[in-house]
């Protein structure tokens, strides 16, 4: 399958979560959403581009990734264990952040510690989730 036959795939089976998509166009589609990522770094015209091949593409993204992970035997929940430990990931680093720029204005060694290895970890927790989703996607269906 090449670009143009997985694009075309994603967006005819809009809202099919029940049956299997191939690697290839899975990693196309994935290559479409990626592209409209870089040209939405482009001022003004790309913004808008951007911001509206964005939006076409979360429910096609969100189906073909369905697709995918029925392809490997896994169910398509599997996207919301990814997306709330991303979201618990985030949270964390930016709690982390803002409490580490009061640890600046007071003298509290302890609690840069605490600060340090909570990042470490969630940021390592988060690397683990995405080496094995990455591995979960390439795998052969």
């Amino acid at each position: 399958m090449n670009f143009i036959q997985a694009t075309g795939a994603g967006f005819q089976k809009y809202f099919d979560f029940k049956t299997r998509s191939m690697r290839s166009e899975y990693w196309w589609f994935f290559l479409l959403t990626q592209i409209l990522s870089i040209i939405g770094n482009i001022p003004i015209v790309g913004w808008i581009i951007g911001v509206i091949g964005g939006l076409a593409v979360i429910i096609p993204g969100i189906s073909i990734t369905t697709r995918r992970l029925h392809d490997i035997g896994r169910s398509g929940w599997w996207q919301l264990v990814y997306w709330v430990v991303t979201i618990v990931v985030w949270i964390v680093l930016i709690g982390a952040f803002v409490a580490g720029l009061a640890v600046l204005e007071d003298e509290r060694p302890w609690l840069a510690g605490f600060l340090f290895l909570l990042t470490t970890t969630a940021s390592v927790g988060a690397i683990a989730l995405i080496v094995v989703w990455v591995i979960w996607l390439v795998r052969k269906g």
